[in-house]
């Protein structure tokens, strides 16, 4: 993988292991950021996994961001999923 910096748009793919997506109400990606502020975006899902593009700008701060996929089904079931860490380095390094 190369490296991410601030301010890049990132193509975010979370593996769920989950191969009903199609019948869930909520697909959502959380996240916290190198300052502690947490945060979901809406997913979509293709196969197992969950997908998001992350637009320039989003990504703006240097350091270790957690993302994780979060499925709420119809029977109101979650399926939090496994953190998964993205250094994101500053500009010029």
């Amino acid at each position: 993988m190369s490296k991410i910096h601030v301010g890049q748009t990132l193509d975010l793919r979370l593996d769920t292991g989950l191969s009903n997506l199609a019948t869930a109400q909520l697909l959502e990606i959380h996240y916290r950021k190198p300052n502690q502020a947490t945060g979901k975006i809406t997913a979509s899902h293709d196969g197992t996994n969950l997908r998001t593009i992350l637009a320039p700008g989003f990504l703006d701060q240097p350091g270790r961001w957690s993302f994780w996929s979060y499925v709420q089904f119809d029977n109101n079931t979650l399926a939090p999923g496994d953190k998964a860490d993205v250094q994101i380095f500053a500009k010029g390094y």
